[in-house]
């Protein structure tokens, strides 16, 4: 069983690999800010820096950039539009995600601190769910299509099975994970 320098030895290499990844990118976490409290600037200044990016790869767009000022205002309100749309959307998945693993921690800790004292599950049993919960998440992972499969309208039913299996997959991955987890701390 882990002890709890382990777990923060974890936690801090999750924290610098994230720190890590946000300043590779210019302005990382001024974007992140904006992103997570501020989702109108965060949408406008994703337009502006697409238009900067369309006016690098396309010669022709940026042509009508430099002439014609109404139609870039025009281009900078549609792109507008569509992150405000897309950065709502986003901020919504990540907060259904959170609150979907933090009610999968608490069903796996209920169901471990109830089932240590109802029954007993070896080590090795143990061993092989947490063996069998890193598939599942890994084949969750590996698995997803996401934009490959991607339609218009993005609601086609590949998509929907995808997000579900998805979701299933990480929810049953992660419950058991934790049951293990949780089940060997009880039953101490």
């Amino acid at each position: 069983m882990p002890n709890i320098f382990q777990y923060v030895l974890i936690a801090s290499i999750i924290l610098i690999v994230v720190l890590v990844y946000a300043f590779k990118y210019r302005d990382g976490f001024w974007f992140l800010f904006n992103f997570l409290l501020r989702p109108k600037t965060f949408a406008a200044l994703s337009a502006k820096r697409a238009v900067e990016k369309e006016c690098k790869s396309n010669i022709s767009f940026k042509e009508n950039c430099e002439k014609n000022e109404k139609w870039k205002n025009e281009q900078l309100a549609r792109f507008d539009d569509q992150f405000f749309k897309s950065t709502h959307e986003l901020r919504d998945r990540i907060c259904f995600a959170f609150i979907t693993v933090v009610l999968t921690l608490a069903c796996a800790l209920g169901v471990a601190y109830i089932a240590a004292d109802l029954i007993s599950i070896s080590s090795i049993k143990l061993s092989i769910i947490q063996v069998v919960s890193a598939f599942l998440l890994m084949w969750a992972i590996i698995g997803q299509l996401g934009y490959s499969i991607q339609t218009i309208g993005g609601e086609s039913m590949p998509e929907i099975i995808d997000k579900f299996w998805f979701i299933i997959l990480n929810i049953v991955g992660i419950f058991s994970l934790f049951f293990a987890q949780f089940y060997s701390f009880f039953k101490k």
